[in-house]
């Protein structure tokens, strides 16, 4: 283990070190594997042009941080890595050592499409750049019925993001009207489908009901609810 190794062990990675420490001697006949100690990839950020530790990106696959194991126990070496870090590219070593290709392909494609998404946010370009999104509003509007579409979108999104919150749709409530019973309500997952269904019923102002199933409010607009 060179020095800058052991700094780099602590409680958290200590089962991964102990591992490594501790394989082999292997039979002369088995076949082994190059594994490195710490990952190619953590070392992407020493090539960036804002860092450009050249003597710490030459360490990256220098016999210092190489190290030649058994199928199995490289294996285990990025399932450990995997299990400290949850990074997607040491999951897909790991499927592509146990032979499912596709998968790791998979994961790995995802990993780059991460690494991306945090790069173009950190550089403030492309989907997070003003500018890039101003250019997309303004494509956006051009189309036909386009105020009409991204209105009805925006309330898609905000049921999906309301359902099961303010009701669940095996609940049922008796509404009131005026203290009188007027309707049963059920097989509905969102306040607003209970709006909705009260408006059509008798049209008032009433735009949110939540406080009325939550017994925040006994009534509102001339509503009152009880849950059955």
């Amino acid at each position: 283990m060179t020095p800058w190794f052991n700094r780099l062990k602590n409680e958290e990675n200590k089962n991964y070190y102990d591992f490594l420490e501790n394989v082999g001697p292997y039979e002369s006949n088995i076949k082994l594997h190059v594994h490195h100690i710490i990952p190619r990839f953590c070392f992407d950020f020493f090539l960036q042009e804002s860092y450009k530790q050249t003597n710490l990106v030459e360490y990256r696959d220098s016999p210092a941080n190489l190290i030649r194991l058994s199928l199995k126990d490289h294996i285990k070496a990025h399932q450990l890595l995997y299990e400290i870090y949850g990074d997607k590219r040491d999951a897909s070593a790991v499927k592509l050592l146990t032979g499912q290709t596709s998968d790791a392909v998979k994961l790995w494609r995802q990993a780059g499409a991460e690494a991306t998404h945090k790069l173009l946010k950190a550089k403030g370009s492309h989907f997070w750049s003003p500018e890039f999104q101003k250019i997309q509003v303004a494509k956006s509007l051009q189309k036909e019925n386009a105020l009409q579409s991204r209105s009805e979108g925006g309330k898609k999104g905000g049921r999906k993001r309301n359902i099961n919150i303010a009701i669940k749709k095996d609940d049922r409530y008796l509404f009131f009207f005026k203290e009188k019973e007027y309707l049963c309500i059920f097989n509905c997952e969102t306040g607003g489908d209970i709006v909705r269904i009260l408006n059509k019923a008798i049209f008032t102002n009433l735009k949110r009901v939540t406080p009325l199933l939550k017994r925040q409010r006994k009534s509102l607009y001339g509503w009152s609810c009880e849950k059955l």
